[in-house]
């Protein structure tokens, strides 16, 4: 039987989220060993750029954050089964956003001949934390093969 957890925390200062996932046997993965491939990174901008044609507040300050974070490869991707999670590590130099918890945007993405998939974005204290993907029946999910023609918008 394989166990995951997923562990977030902040450090004494509340400088940076760590993300730190237990394989199957029970050690802790490093940072490098779930860092994205570049197939990852390219369909987290795609799924990204789609959640930010929707209108809302701090849209521009997210388009930032998230360029810094594939530029630099500050994100890593972590994915099982039914649910991806991207974990976002960004420097405190970066705009802030208007508020300091919540889910600015979720998307959910109609599939033809399956569940939908939902798409939420997670921040703290100022930045981008997580972006969730994961499907509405908790079945397994094709990352490669989503469909984004049909999505209907949630905003805070």
């Amino acid at each position: 039987m394989v166990h995951y957890m997923l562990v977030r925390f902040t450090c004494l200062d509340n400088s940076e989220v760590i993300v730190i996932v237990m394989n199957e046997n029970e050690k802790a993965l490093t940072i490098e060993q779930i860092r994205a491939t570049e197939d990852e990174k390219m369909l987290v901008k795609i799924w990204l750029e789609k959640m930010l044609c929707a209108d809302f507040e701090g849209k521009e300050t997210i388009r930032t954050q998230i360029n810094y974070a594939l530029k630099f490869s500050q994100f890593t991707f972590f994915r099982h089964y039914a649910n991806v999670f991207v974990g976002f590590h960004i420097n405190e130099a970066i705009s802030l956003l208007p508020w300091k918890m919540g889910v600015p945007i979720s998307m959910d993405a109609f599939q033809q001949n399956a569940a939908p998939i939902f798409f939420v974005l997670h921040t703290k204290n100022g930045f981008i934390i997580e972006l969730e993907v994961g499907t509405a029946d908790a079945s397994e999910i094709d990352i490669f093969n989503i469909d984004l023609s049909d999505v209907v918008y949630s905003v805070e």
